[in-house]
Protein backbone atom coordinates (compact mmCIF):
# COMPACT_ATOMS: atom_id res chain seq x y z
CA UNK A 1 0.00 0.00 0.00
CA UNK A 2 1.32 3.43 -0.96
CA UNK A 3 2.28 5.88 1.76
CA UNK A 4 -0.29 8.64 2.24
CA UNK A 5 0.88 12.24 1.98
CA UNK A 6 -1.33 15.13 3.08
CA UNK A 7 -0.39 18.29 1.15
CA UNK A 8 -1.82 21.46 2.68
CA UNK A 9 -2.32 24.89 1.08
CA UNK A 10 0.03 24.09 -1.82
CA UNK A 11 0.28 26.40 -4.78
CA UNK A 12 -0.60 25.06 -8.22
CA UNK A 13 3.12 24.84 -9.03
CA UNK A 14 3.97 22.90 -5.88
CA UNK A 15 1.05 20.51 -6.35
CA UNK A 16 2.45 19.79 -9.78
CA UNK A 17 5.93 19.13 -8.36
CA UNK A 18 4.48 16.68 -5.83
CA UNK A 19 2.44 14.93 -8.51
CA UNK A 20 5.41 14.54 -10.83
CA UNK A 21 7.83 13.56 -8.06
CA UNK A 22 5.63 10.91 -6.46
CA UNK A 23 3.48 9.76 -9.37
CA UNK A 24 2.39 6.17 -8.83
CA UNK A 25 4.48 5.82 -5.62
CA UNK A 26 2.57 7.92 -3.11
CA UNK A 27 -1.10 8.57 -2.41
CA UNK A 28 -1.40 12.37 -2.29
CA UNK A 29 -4.36 14.11 -0.69
CA UNK A 30 -4.44 17.89 -1.20
CA UNK A 31 -6.24 20.19 1.25
CA UNK A 32 -6.88 23.86 0.54
CA UNK A 33 -7.02 25.13 4.11
CA UNK A 34 -6.64 24.18 7.76
CA UNK A 35 -10.21 23.01 8.26
CA UNK A 36 -10.16 20.71 5.25
CA UNK A 37 -6.74 19.36 6.24
CA UNK A 38 -7.93 18.50 9.76
CA UNK A 39 -11.00 16.71 8.42
CA UNK A 40 -8.87 14.69 6.00
CA UNK A 41 -6.38 13.76 8.74
CA UNK A 42 -9.08 12.72 11.20
CA UNK A 43 -10.76 10.50 8.60
CA UNK A 44 -7.62 8.86 7.11
CA UNK A 45 -4.42 9.51 9.12
CA UNK A 46 -1.57 10.41 6.75
CA UNK A 47 1.97 9.02 6.90
CA UNK A 48 3.45 12.49 6.31
CA UNK A 49 2.06 16.03 6.29
CA UNK A 50 3.55 18.65 3.97
CA UNK A 51 2.46 22.18 4.84
CA UNK A 52 3.13 24.83 2.20
CA UNK A 53 3.58 28.24 3.86
CA UNK A 54 1.84 30.63 1.50
CA UNK A 55 2.63 34.30 1.02
CA UNK A 56 -0.80 35.20 2.43
CA UNK A 57 -0.53 32.91 5.47
CA UNK A 58 0.27 34.40 8.84
CA UNK A 59 2.49 32.64 11.35
CA UNK A 60 -0.51 32.08 13.63
CA UNK A 61 -2.32 29.91 11.07
CA UNK A 62 0.76 27.81 10.30
CA UNK A 63 1.73 27.33 13.93
CA UNK A 64 -1.88 26.64 14.92
CA UNK A 65 -2.04 23.79 12.41
CA UNK A 66 1.22 22.33 13.71
CA UNK A 67 -0.10 22.44 17.28
CA UNK A 68 -3.33 20.78 16.19
CA UNK A 69 -1.61 17.92 14.39
CA UNK A 70 0.84 17.40 17.25
CA UNK A 71 -2.04 17.18 19.73
CA UNK A 72 -4.52 15.13 17.67
CA UNK A 73 -4.30 11.38 18.44
CA UNK A 74 -4.51 10.45 14.74
CA UNK A 75 -1.49 12.59 13.76
CA UNK A 76 0.49 12.89 16.99
CA UNK A 77 3.41 10.88 15.56
CA UNK A 78 3.04 11.96 11.93
CA UNK A 79 6.06 13.87 10.57
CA UNK A 80 5.26 17.43 9.47
CA UNK A 81 7.44 18.95 6.75
CA UNK A 82 7.16 22.66 5.97
CA UNK A 83 7.66 24.15 2.51
CA UNK A 84 9.12 27.64 2.91
CA UNK A 85 10.67 30.37 0.80
CA UNK A 86 13.64 32.37 2.13
CA UNK A 87 11.30 35.09 3.39
CA UNK A 88 9.24 32.51 5.28
CA UNK A 89 12.15 30.84 7.07
CA UNK A 90 11.45 32.56 10.44
CA UNK A 91 7.95 31.02 10.42
CA UNK A 92 9.41 27.63 9.51
CA UNK A 93 12.09 27.77 12.22
CA UNK A 94 9.46 28.52 14.86
CA UNK A 95 7.45 25.65 13.37
CA UNK A 96 10.35 23.28 14.07
CA UNK A 97 10.26 24.28 17.74
CA UNK A 98 6.54 23.48 17.81
CA UNK A 99 7.00 19.98 16.42
CA UNK A 100 7.60 20.07 12.65
CA UNK A 101 10.48 17.78 11.68
CA UNK A 102 11.94 19.63 8.69
CA UNK A 103 11.47 22.40 6.18
CA UNK A 104 12.28 22.30 2.49
CA UNK A 105 13.18 25.46 0.63
CA UNK A 106 11.09 26.79 -2.23
CA UNK A 107 11.21 26.67 -5.19
CA UNK A 108 11.05 22.92 -4.74
CA UNK A 109 13.65 20.61 -6.24
CA UNK A 110 12.07 17.21 -7.10
CA UNK A 111 15.29 15.40 -6.15
CA UNK A 112 15.56 17.14 -2.77
CA UNK A 113 11.82 16.72 -2.13
CA UNK A 114 11.91 13.00 -2.89
CA UNK A 115 14.96 12.39 -0.70
CA UNK A 116 13.73 14.36 2.30
CA UNK A 117 10.21 12.90 2.22
CA UNK A 118 11.57 9.37 1.90
CA UNK A 119 13.90 9.93 4.84
CA UNK A 120 11.06 11.01 7.13
CA UNK A 121 8.81 8.17 5.97
CA UNK A 122 11.62 5.70 6.72
CA UNK A 123 12.14 7.17 10.19
CA UNK A 124 8.42 6.99 10.93
CA UNK A 125 8.29 3.36 9.86
CA UNK A 126 11.25 2.55 12.11
CA UNK A 127 9.59 4.25 15.09
CA UNK A 128 6.26 2.54 14.44
CA UNK A 129 7.93 -0.86 14.14
CA UNK A 130 9.93 -0.34 17.32
CA UNK A 131 6.88 0.81 19.27
CA UNK A 132 4.85 -2.16 18.01
CA UNK A 133 7.43 -4.76 18.97
CA UNK A 134 8.42 -3.18 22.27
CA UNK A 135 4.84 -2.79 23.43
CA UNK A 136 5.72 0.58 24.98
CA UNK A 137 4.05 3.90 24.22
CA UNK A 138 6.90 6.21 23.26
CA UNK A 139 5.44 9.35 24.86
CA UNK A 140 4.20 8.10 28.23
CA UNK A 141 6.54 5.16 28.76
CA UNK A 142 3.75 2.76 29.79
CA UNK A 143 2.28 -0.08 27.72
CA UNK A 144 1.00 0.71 24.24
CA UNK A 145 -2.57 0.19 23.08
CA UNK A 146 -1.58 -2.83 20.97
CA UNK A 147 0.08 -4.45 23.99
CA UNK A 148 -2.99 -3.72 26.11
CA UNK A 149 -5.32 -5.27 23.51
CA UNK A 150 -3.33 -8.51 23.47
CA UNK A 151 -3.03 -8.67 27.28
CA UNK A 152 -6.71 -7.85 27.84
CA UNK A 153 -7.79 -10.56 25.41
CA UNK A 154 -5.68 -13.17 27.21
CA UNK A 155 -6.94 -12.15 30.65
CA UNK A 156 -10.55 -12.02 29.46
CA UNK A 157 -10.33 -15.58 28.11
CA UNK A 158 -8.64 -16.78 31.30
CA UNK A 159 -11.37 -15.22 33.45
CA UNK A 160 -13.98 -16.86 31.22
CA UNK A 161 -12.41 -20.28 31.78
CA UNK A 162 -12.00 -19.87 35.56
CA UNK A 163 -15.23 -17.90 36.25
CA UNK A 164 -13.39 -14.99 37.86
CA UNK A 165 -14.08 -11.27 37.70
CA UNK A 166 -12.14 -8.67 35.74
CA UNK A 167 -12.14 -4.92 36.36
CA UNK A 168 -11.05 -2.14 34.05
CA UNK A 169 -10.56 1.58 34.70
CA UNK A 170 -10.53 4.15 31.90
CA UNK A 171 -8.68 7.26 33.07
CA UNK A 172 -9.04 10.64 31.38
CA UNK A 173 -7.03 13.81 32.04
CA UNK A 174 -9.52 16.59 32.71
CA UNK A 175 -9.56 19.45 30.16
CA UNK A 176 -6.32 18.21 28.59
CA UNK A 177 -7.09 19.48 25.10
CA UNK A 178 -7.28 23.02 26.50
CA UNK A 179 -4.05 22.43 28.42
CA UNK A 180 -2.24 21.49 25.19
CA UNK A 181 -3.66 24.47 23.36
CA UNK A 182 -2.54 26.81 26.13
CA UNK A 183 0.87 25.34 27.01
CA UNK A 184 1.91 23.44 23.86
CA UNK A 185 2.45 19.77 23.11
CA UNK A 186 5.91 19.61 24.73
CA UNK A 187 4.46 20.62 28.10
CA UNK A 188 1.52 18.29 27.47
CA UNK A 189 3.83 15.35 26.83
CA UNK A 190 5.64 16.06 30.08
CA UNK A 191 2.32 15.96 31.95
CA UNK A 192 1.53 12.63 30.29
CA UNK A 193 4.89 11.21 31.37
CA UNK A 194 4.54 12.38 34.96
CA UNK A 195 0.98 11.10 35.26
CA UNK A 196 1.91 7.77 33.67
CA UNK A 197 4.72 7.28 36.16
CA UNK A 198 2.51 8.13 39.11
CA UNK A 199 -0.35 5.89 37.94
CA UNK A 200 2.00 3.00 37.21
CA UNK A 201 3.28 3.14 40.79
CA UNK A 202 -0.24 2.36 42.00
CA UNK A 203 -0.78 -0.57 39.60
CA UNK A 204 1.13 -3.02 41.73
CA UNK A 205 0.35 -6.66 40.85
CA UNK A 206 2.22 -8.42 38.03
CA UNK A 207 -1.06 -9.36 36.33
CA UNK A 208 -2.32 -5.75 36.33
CA UNK A 209 -1.51 -3.52 33.37
CA UNK A 210 -1.54 0.24 32.79
CA UNK A 211 -1.52 1.39 29.17
CA UNK A 212 -1.87 4.54 27.11
CA UNK A 213 -5.34 4.29 25.63
CA UNK A 214 -6.36 7.18 23.36
CA UNK A 215 -4.65 10.57 23.37
CA UNK A 216 -5.23 11.89 26.86
CA UNK A 217 -6.54 8.62 28.26
CA UNK A 218 -5.00 5.68 30.10
CA UNK A 219 -6.55 2.31 30.86
CA UNK A 220 -5.82 -0.05 33.76
CA UNK A 221 -6.74 -3.73 33.52
CA UNK A 222 -7.20 -5.47 36.87
CA UNK A 223 -7.70 -9.26 36.52
CA UNK A 224 -9.08 -11.29 39.43
CA UNK A 225 -10.45 -8.09 40.97
CA UNK A 226 -13.99 -7.49 42.16
CA UNK A 227 -15.72 -4.13 42.31
CA UNK A 228 -14.61 -3.34 45.84
CA UNK A 229 -10.96 -4.07 45.13
CA UNK A 230 -11.08 -2.11 41.88
CA UNK A 231 -12.61 0.89 43.66
CA UNK A 232 -9.74 0.87 46.15
CA UNK A 233 -7.25 0.95 43.26
CA UNK A 234 -9.13 3.75 41.51
CA UNK A 235 -9.26 5.79 44.72
CA UNK A 236 -5.47 5.42 45.04
CA UNK A 237 -5.06 6.65 41.46
CA UNK A 238 -7.22 9.72 42.10
CA UNK A 239 -5.35 10.54 45.31
CA UNK A 240 -1.95 10.05 43.72
CA UNK A 241 -2.72 12.51 40.93
CA UNK A 242 -4.22 15.04 43.33
CA UNK A 243 -1.09 14.83 45.47
CA UNK A 244 1.13 15.45 42.44
CA UNK A 245 -0.33 18.97 42.28
CA UNK A 246 0.79 19.56 38.70
CA UNK A 247 -0.04 23.22 37.99
CA UNK A 248 -2.98 23.98 35.69
CA UNK A 249 -4.42 27.37 36.50
CA UNK A 250 -7.52 27.04 34.30
CA UNK A 251 -8.59 23.69 35.74
CA UNK A 252 -10.85 23.42 38.77
CA UNK A 253 -8.58 23.63 41.82
CA UNK A 254 -5.62 24.97 39.87
CA UNK A 255 -4.02 21.57 39.27
CA UNK A 256 -4.14 18.70 36.77
CA UNK A 257 -6.86 16.20 37.70
CA UNK A 258 -8.25 12.97 36.29
CA UNK A 259 -11.65 11.35 35.95
CA UNK A 260 -12.07 7.57 36.10
CA UNK A 261 -14.73 5.23 34.73
CA UNK A 262 -14.71 1.77 36.30
CA UNK A 263 -16.42 -1.46 35.26
CA UNK A 264 -16.33 -4.97 36.76
CA UNK A 265 -17.69 -8.16 35.18
CA UNK A 266 -17.37 -11.90 35.15
CA UNK A 267 -16.97 -12.76 31.46
CA UNK A 268 -19.81 -14.80 29.95
CA UNK A 269 -18.66 -14.98 26.32
CA UNK A 270 -15.41 -14.78 24.36
CA UNK A 271 -16.55 -11.73 22.40
CA UNK A 272 -17.69 -9.63 25.36
CA UNK A 273 -14.50 -7.61 25.85
CA UNK A 274 -15.42 -4.62 23.61
CA UNK A 275 -18.75 -4.22 25.42
CA UNK A 276 -16.92 -4.42 28.76
CA UNK A 277 -14.59 -1.60 27.75
CA UNK A 278 -17.62 0.39 26.58
CA UNK A 279 -19.12 0.10 30.05
CA UNK A 280 -16.02 1.69 31.55
CA UNK A 281 -16.13 4.41 28.89
CA UNK A 282 -19.78 5.11 29.78
CA UNK A 283 -18.82 5.35 33.45
CA UNK A 284 -16.07 7.80 32.50
CA UNK A 285 -18.60 9.96 30.63
CA UNK A 286 -20.72 10.01 33.77
CA UNK A 287 -17.72 11.12 35.83
CA UNK A 288 -16.99 13.93 33.36
CA UNK A 289 -20.60 15.08 33.29
CA UNK A 290 -20.72 14.96 37.07
CA UNK A 291 -17.99 17.56 37.41
CA UNK A 292 -14.72 15.67 36.73
CA UNK A 293 -11.97 14.80 39.24
CA UNK A 294 -13.96 11.80 40.44
CA UNK A 295 -14.73 8.09 40.01
CA UNK A 296 -17.91 6.57 38.57
CA UNK A 297 -18.66 2.86 38.42
CA UNK A 298 -20.77 0.63 36.09
CA UNK A 299 -22.64 -1.58 36.30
Amino acid sequence: MADKLLLINASIANRAVFKITFKGRRDIQAANDAGEAMRFADRIPPDLIALDIGDDQGAGIVHGMIRHFRNAPSTRNTPIVLLASTAQEPIAIRGLALGAVDFISKPLSPLVLAARVQRHLDLKQERDTLAHHSGIDEVSGVASLSHFDAHADREWRRALRHHTKVSVAVIDIDNFRAYNEQHGYIAGDEVLRQLAGALADEIRRPSDLLARYHGDQFVALLPDTDGTGASHVADRLLSRVRNLRLPYADNNGGHVTISIGLATLEPKSRDGLPEFLSLAADALSSAKQGGRNQLKTLP
